[in-house]
């Protein structure tokens, strides 16, 4: 790893969180919820954070023909270290580290209060079971239901540290409750405080690259956004040694493929009329990104991604030093990879339940090594070198043959291009038959359609309380609430179970019909699902009735959390190959598919599955503190979001329960393009003209600046001015479309600035930034009275310049208040010019009288003012200045 060393910055703190879900049975899982915190505080090298907790409620629950205690504590999760241990509350808790800095030590402190002693044991945490299979025999660990002893014993389960982007975010999980079990014990903490020790190292990490648009993507993850102002722009970046980037150059997107059936490049024709030039060239003119192809074989032969140690020099590492080298000397953000995984496999991840997971976060996430313990399984729980945050946005399709791309290349173009809103407004859902309690209308009311700050189903809060710190998560009602006249169309909902409100269906033979007549008659552009699924099935279809039932002629987006229907490896590509290359119009443009289980709940819809696909439509719905705009809904941006935002989770089982949360955060894949925008209904406005008006300027001046944009549906526009200081102008408008619009400012400080400004429609459809305009704002001239003398006949005075450029037609003004005064009362002149850093002397005309009098001498230019007075007496041609 590279590092730098420089100067250690201070640093505040402040406040925030986040987290994520998949389609499995759980049977407990995440019952966090989020509560308001006080007192925070740094004081030289510590950072002290408390948390409040609310007093847990106490609930009596029968299973296994036994009464238990239940703890619902908001604020909080509960969960067990493993099946048939006692099940408490927790908290998880994501803080930044200032820059440059390491950890000496963590305490976590609090006082504990006892509360009633209970009668029946704490209810035993149960082991998620995979949909389709039968759950587990009940389990009770009766040895630590007879202990003595505190559980936990401690009041934290241990910290993490992961790096995203550069910036150090340390993970810790709270116990406030500890229970003694063999007297029926529990002492509750209403305040635990975290306080944590730092080091200076002065060390960067290497994948620091002092991005603004890194720093806004690290504040959304995080408790305590503040601390990124200690990662400074003086701070290094670095360069990858050696390795097929070169720094000279720049490219955002980077597509890895291979020559096997030559793949990396084929000439166009009417039956494949794309190659992957075409994706380049469109990227680069639609999106404005700078786009390359390497092959696998140019990664493999090139020496600087070998390692000497055998277990670091596959095929999969080398994939993973080019994606690091891309990143810190291309700035590449985007990782396409093209080609089947028997050409360019993933690398496999393990979790409990199940190993052989592929996973691309090994390709995404470039900090660690993702096999610290150095054996044969990677990712596994309690391998301190998995890797919780993102650097790159990744997707990749299963590609064969030229024919596969150009046929999926032809329905992504398709629907990025596309302008209808009759298409693009119609979201649909499937729920298959879970046979559980919560059914799948269920849950994909709660991860899809609904917006919402607590879990759904039949008896929500069954598998823990809702964890408040994740807040209100949008669904598409929620979009649809706030964007009158910009609304999804959400009629298509079916159901293989008893509908709830608004659904359809009853069966899963009705339900499929449904939804396939729904596609056949191009009702349905994103999906959004659970139903059983494997490598040939989705939806509860298999690839075959896919292939030669389903007839739709404009593609769709589907998101199933069925298990399995991504793996890659397990049928030759199948149903993944039908949904993107079968044909060139029908099925989808991209999926979002588990390569490993997908997880559930029986009475509520706390999963690792559901929960991801919340966090994926909340980042595009929620505009304000997610996704920024819709020019930034691209899907790899979504997939990022909310595995980042799920970090906290990736412990959230232990030990031989099966760690559904560390699953779907190495499973859950997108099979598309990462770049591929999902479009708002309304087209927003054309990019505005750069913004035209003065190149130069000296602070404290206002400028003005004008452009124009057209909507292309006519609607009235607003703008947005940023104007490179770190101020925006906030929306102005609206404003005609087509018409000139101008804004103006000023500076308060010298420097180049950057002008940009983008526009939106009245339904909050927002343009790309325009192009910059540079204005190089300088220091203006500092003027300053220096000495006033007095003598015969005349006052004299010295007018400074102070300032860093020449100040320019100076008038000034000696006057003489007070006193009888029989010539020479006022002088007013102008100076050509001042040097900046210099000086001149003026001096009054003669000056005849008598008695006391106040001299006073003034200076004036653009931009600057001085004045000064001095008590004096004039006795008939002589001045005396008065000292005092």
């Amino acid at each position: 790893m590279n590092y730098g060393k420089i100067r250690f910055s201070r640093y505040n703190t402040g406040k925030r969180l986040g987290i994520a879900v998949c389609f499995l049975l759980i049977a407990t899982s995440l019952s966090a919820a989020f509560n308001a915190t006080g007192g925070e505080k740094a004081t030289g090298n510590q950072m002290s954070y408390s948390f409040a907790f609310i007093e847990p409620d106490f609930q009596t629950i029968r299973a296994d023909d036994s009464e238990y205690t239940s703890l619902q504590m908001p604020g909080c999760m509960a969960i067990g270290k493993q099946a048939g241990d006692p099940m408490l509350p927790v908290k998880s808790v994501k803080l930044l580290l200032p820059a440059m800095t390491t950890v000496t030590s963590v305490t976590v402190t609090g006082d504990a209060v006892e509360l009633a002693s209970i009668e029946d044991p704490v209810y035993p945490y149960q082991n998620p079971v995979p949909i389709g299979f039968e759950p587990e025999a009940f389990r009770f660990n009766t040895a630590l239901y007879a202990s003595d002893s505190l559980y936990p014993s401690d009041l934290h389960d241990g910290y993490h540290i992961g790096y995203s982007h550069g910036y150090a975010i340390l993970d810790i999980t709270l116990n406030p409750v500890q229970y003694l079990p063999s007297g029926g014990r529990l002492f509750y903490y209403p305040e635990l405080t975290v306080t944590i020790d730092l080091e200076e190292t002065g060390e960067v990490n290497q994948f620091f690259c002092d991005s603004p648009e890194d720093k806004v993507w690290v504040e959304k993850l995080v408790y305590n956004p503040e601390v990124t102002d200690s990662y400074t722009s003086d701070m290094p970046t670095f360069e990858y040694p050696g390795g097929l980037c070169d720094p000279s150059e720049s490219y955002d997107y980077a597509i890895i493929t291979t020559a096997q059936n030559s793949l990396d490049y084929w000439e166009t024709s009417n039956s494949t009329p794309y190659n992957w030039e075409s994706l380049m060239a469109k990227h680069e003119q639609d999106d404005g990104l700078q786009c390359t192809l390497v092959t696998i074989q140019q990664i493999n032969a090139c020496p600087a991604y070998w390692n000497s140690d055998p277990l670091f020099n596959d095929t999969q590492a080398h994939i993973r030093e080019f994606c690091k080298d891309a990143y810190e000397d291309w700035g590449t953000r985007y990782i396409f990879v093209g080609g089947d995984d028997e050409w360019i496999p993933a690398r496999h991840m393990s979790y409990s339940y199940e190993s052989n997971v592929d996973s691309d976060i090994y390709w995404s996430n470039l900090d660690k090594t993702f096999n610290g313990d150095h054996d044969t399984s990677w990712g596994e729980e309690g391998d301190n070198g998995f890797d919780l945050y993102s650097e790159l946005f990744i997707g990749r399709i299963t590609c064969d043959v030229p024919q596969d791309v150009s046929n999926w290349m032809t329905k992504s173009f398709y629907y990025a291009d596309a302008t209808d809103k009759d298409y693009l407004e119609n979201a649909a859902f499937y729920g298959g038959d879970t046979t559980w309690n919560c059914q799948g209308d269920d849950f994909i009311d709660y991860s899809a359609i609904k917006g919402t700050s607590n879990w759904l189903g039949p008896n929500p809060g069954a598998h823990g309380q809702y964890p408040s710190w994740l807040g209100f998560n949008y669904g598409f009602e929620t979009w649809n609430n706030v964007n009158t006249g910009n609304e999804y169309n959400l009629s298509v909902k079916w159901t293989a179970e008893s509908p709830n409100y608004g659904w359809q269906g009853g069966s899963q033979s009705v339900a499929i019909a449904g939804l396939r007549d729904a596609i056949n008659n191009d009702q349905v552009t994103l999906i959004s699902a659970i139903a059983h699924a494997d490598a040939t099935m989705s939806l509860d279809v298999g690839m075959g009735s896919w292939e030669s039932d389903y007839h739709n002629t404009k593609p769709f987006f589907i998101h199933d959390y069925g298990c399995h229907c991504g793996d890659m490896d397990a049928a030759d590509d199948g149903v993944l190959h039908s949904m993107l290359f079968h044909s060139d119009t029908e099925l989808a443009f991209a999926c979002v598919y588990n390569t490993c289980y997908g997880w559930g709940s029986f009475d509520d819809t706390n999963s690792s599955s559901a929960l991801q696909q919340k966090l994926f439509w909340d980042y595009f719905f929620d505009v304000v503190n997610n996704s920024g705009s819709a020019m930034d809904w691209q899907l790899g941006k979504a997939m990022a979001y909310s595995k980042d935002t799920m970090a906290p989770t990736i412990n959230w089982t232990y030990s031989s329960a099966p760690g559904s949360w560390r699953g779907i955060i190495q499973g859950c894949l997108l099979f598309g393009d990462p770049a591929q925008w999902v479009k708002s209904m309304s087209i927003p406005p054309e990019t505005p003209q750069r913004p035209n008006g003065p190149t130069e300027g000296t602070i404290h001046i206002s400028y003005t600046f004008s452009t124009n944009t057209t909507d292309p549906e006519g609607e009235q526009v607003y703008y947005n001015w940023s104007w490179g200081d770190g101020t925006f102008s906030g929306w102005l408008g609206p404003y005609n479309s087509g018409a000139t619009v101008w804004a103006s400012h000023s500076w308060t400080e010298a420097e180049n600035y950057e002008l940009r400004v983008k526009a939106k429609d009245i339904h909050n459809a927002e343009s790309d930034w325009s192009d910059p305009l540079t204005i190089h704002i300088v220091d203006t001239a500092i003027l300053e009275i220096g000495n006033i003398s007095g003598g015969l006949f005349k006052v004299s005075a010295v007018i400074k310049n102070i300032g860093d450029i020449d100040a320019t037609w100076v008038n000034w003004s000696i006057t003489l208040t007070g006193g009888i005064i029989l010539s020479g009362r006022e002088t007013s002149k102008r100076i050509v010019s001042i040097p900046a850093g210099k000086e001149t002397t003026v001096s009054s005309s003669v000056i005849l009288g008598f008695g006391k009098t106040v001299i006073t001498v003034s200076a004036e230019t653009a931009g600057s003012s001085d004045a000064a007075e001095r008590d004096a007496s004039v006795l008939l041609f002589f001045i005396k200045i008065i000292d005092g």
